[in-house]
């Protein structure tokens, strides 16, 4: 089995399970640059953004590894310990889903260099703890290895787990938490040492920008010494920021022998009016075809835009290689780009501009290299993988047993569930005739990680799923669909600390080979994510469907919110996530009729340009005339026609847009008798006759003698 680590789209930040503070400083220190191998090699390091974040996170997630049915969890509190401290650490050992005693255990502080060995004592049947002091020895680089090696029988277990150590507290805010393009941002640094304000022997504050189209070098700031244990530094954003990025603001103190870390970031939001979609047309071993797409505010394709892109990646001699590309948006307001990288030791990472008049978006992304495909790798696929469920509701997780996409049947499967500090859920389950099976357990705050083991073929397999669990965000929307700029609104709980969200939207599939790895943003803070600083205790985003986007497809909208404090709980972390399904909206028919009856043989003309497409283009017109006679599909939104009979006779209009779908509209005509040439003499002779009738009778009364004037 493989280790999936919570889902084919990585759909969420990792790591929650130490709050948002970590979080936080995780997001911060993915920013920070590296000095080796020069700014290209930043900004592939800080490709996906949140991505790097998640690397910083994984150590803390809760750790998991099965040998045959045998599995060791080594727990205790999630926090950060001191030199000095006496930790405690509890063991359990597992076999075939329940706790088993092992035949031998041993339980080793440090590295395999420099280890010191515990004594365990057993507590309960698979159970033992192991309590040590923590030397300043053992924390040489911030952390602490604790390794488990047990034996049950000829089965062998390890497992290890790392415990920060906690020296100086350092608290870093930012005011505000906003900020647009040569604002001034006022830096304060708090530094603590078991809860007291104290100075510094030496503070190191940096403020960093890496965007993915360009790099600007961290800046180090002077910060001042304002009372005990606080400084404060101000940073002048850069105005030349192209694209929406995030702030990282991070201080390193020493103090006495001791040192701390704090972070914090800052939102940067520049208004380009521009929306940035990469789309992955095709990825093989040593080329690629890339399209970027853009977009203006409202959705529509913007042609004619410059992009300027450069590729880079690690060569076989580990050397990192770019290559610079241009070319210009088309109708769809899209470019396509062809990469070479043979030989390539890496991912591929993807940056650069988009320039349409006087507005510019940096954009940025990667490209995962194709991995051969394995059929005999057993997997424990979750039915909804990017489900989060509800802390302190019991949940029931459905799962398949598969080997390379068949459903095994049958086949008893062990599963072990925990956090870093408790035991959640052991057991054993039956895969039915379909593969599927079912596990049930209260999930706390945070990550669950589920481990499963399973006898196929004569052969033990493994896998691991992480269940997340958070409080829901409740949203409210509008109509999503392709072309539509939607306004996206939650309200957050009460509270006064600053909140700090997490937009995203993509087109989602569990499948591997799915639209929703080829479609991601590549404009926005980190491409894939925008974040929102809300206003008030309410979160207001409108969401830009670009029309470009694959209709009859699912997307995922996410939301993460959380306190923007150092402090914060991993509770106070709210989460939304919604797939929706957008399919074609139908065009909207409209035609405009005769206002009147027409007469046979007369010309007739229907005039349907006021017809339209919300979430795309009409790209034809037909018109049923009633008499048995149409148009075809026309390209023209007016057409004429001439009946040749009286009657009456109803007219449809259809008009089909872009994805094939028809929509009409109809009204009857009447069309009166036609006037012919000799009804036309009938009535002129007509006329005439009345004229004659009429005028004869009047000359003979003028000639009539007057009687009162005699005879002549």
């Amino acid at each position: 089995m493989n280790e999936r680590r919570g889902g084919a789209l990585q759909p969420y930040p990792k790591g929650m399970e130490g709050g948002p503070a970590r979080l936080n400083r995780a997001l911060a220190a993915a920013m920070v640059s590296r000095r080796v191998g020069g700014s290209a090699i930043r900004r592939i390091m800080t490709l996906g953004g949140v991505v790097a974040a998640v690397l910083l996170l994984l150590p803390t997630l809760p750790s998991a590894a099965v040998y045959q049915a045998m599995d060791i969890m080594i727990l205790a509190p999630d926090r950060e310990y001191r030199i000095g401290e006496h930790v405690t650490l509890t063991v359990h050992v597992f076999r075939a889903g329940v706790h088993e005693d092992a035949t031998s255990l041993a339980v080793y502080l440090g590295g395999d260099s420099d280890r010191r060995a515990l004594n365990p004592t057993r507590i309960d049947t698979g159970v033992y703890e192991a309590s040590f002091e923590i030397f300043a020895t053992d924390a040489g680089s911030g952390a602490i290895r604790v390794m488990v090696e047990a034996w049950i029988g000829s089965m062998r277990d390890q497992e290890v787990r790392f415990f920060g150590v906690e020296g100086l507290e350092v608290e870093v805010s930012a005011f505000p938490a906003q900020a647009a393009p040569g604002a001034l941002v006022d830096v304060t640094v708090r530094v603590r040492e078991r809860g007291i304000p104290c100075d510094v022997d030496t503070l190191a504050v940096v403020a960093n920008l890496v965007t993915m189209a360009g790099t600007f070098e961290p800046m180090e700031l002077a910060p001042t010494r304002i009372e005990a244990g606080t400084y404060v530094a101000t940073y002048p954003v850069p105005a030349a920021l192209a694209q929406d990025t995030a702030l990282s603001l991070t201080a390193e103190a020493r103090a006495r022998g001791a040192s701390g870390f704090g972070a914090s970031i800052v939102l940067v939001e520049v208004p380009t009016g521009l929306v940035v979609w990469s789309h992955e047309v095709s990825v093989g071993p040593e080329s690629a075809v890339l399209e970027i797409l853009a977009a203006n505010g409202t959705g529509w394709p913007v042609s004619g835009a410059m992009v300027s892109l450069t590729y880079g990646y690690f060569n076989p001699a580990l050397a990192f290689v770019t290559e610079g590309l241009s070319g210009a948006t088309d109708s769809r307001g899209a470019v396509t780009f062809e990469f070479e990288f043979q030989g390539a030791r890496s991912t591929i990472g993807f940056w650069g501009t988009v320039a349409s008049g006087a507005s510019s978006q940096g954009f940025g992304g990667s490209l995962a290299m194709p991995t051969p495909e394995l059929t005999r790798r057993v997997d424990a696929r979750r039915d909804n993988e990017i489900q989060i469920f509800v802390p302190g509701e019991r949940s029931t997780l459905g799962y398949t047993l598969v080997q390379g996409g068949t459903p095994l049947p049958s086949r008893t499967v062990y599963y072990y569930a925990h956090t870093r500090d408790a035991v959640i859920a052991s057991g054993v389950a039956t895969s039915d005739v379909s593969g599927r099976f079912t596990i049930e357990f209260v999930a706390p705050v945070g990550y669950t990680t589920v481990a499963f083991a399973s006898l196929v073929g004569g052969s033990w397999v493994h896998d691991t799923d992480l269940v997340f669990a958070a409080r829901p965000l409740a949203v409210k929307r509008g109509e999503i669909y392709v072309g539509s700029v939607t306004r996206v609104s939650a309200t957050l709980p009460s509270g006064s600390a600053p909140w700090i969200a997490f937009v995203a939207f993509r087109p989602y599939t569990s499948d591997d080979d799915a639209v929703g790895f080829r479609w991601a943003q590549a404009s926005g803070a980190w491409g894939a994510y925008d974040i929102v600083v809300p206003t008030g205790m309410a979160i207001e985003h409108d969401l830009v469907v670009p029309r470009f986007l694959p209709k009859g497809a699912e997307y995922l909208l996410s939301i993460f919110a959380f306190p923007q404090t150092p402090t914060a709980k991993a509770d106070a972390l709210h989460v939304y996530q919604e797939i929706i399904r957008i399919e074609n909206v139908p065009p909207t028919a409209f035609a405009v009729f005769p206002d009147a009856a027409v007469t046979a043989r007369s010309s007739i003309e229907i005039d349907a340009s006021a017809s339209f497409d919300m979430d795309g283009d009409v790209s034809g017109y037909a018109v049923d005339w009633g008499d048995g006679t149409t148009t075809g599909w026309i390209g023209d939104a007016r057409a004429t026609h001439v009946y040749e009979e009286p009657g009456e006779y109803l007219v449809t209009v259809r008009v089909r847009d872009d994805s094939g779908s028809v929509s009409e509209a109809s009204q009857t005509v009447r069309v009166d008798p036609a006037v012919s040439e000799v009804d036309l003499f009938a009535i002129l002779v007509i006329f005439l006759l009345a004229v004659v009738a009429g005028t004869v009778p009047a000359m003979a009364r003028r000639r009539r003698p007057d009687p009162a004037r005699g005879v002549a």
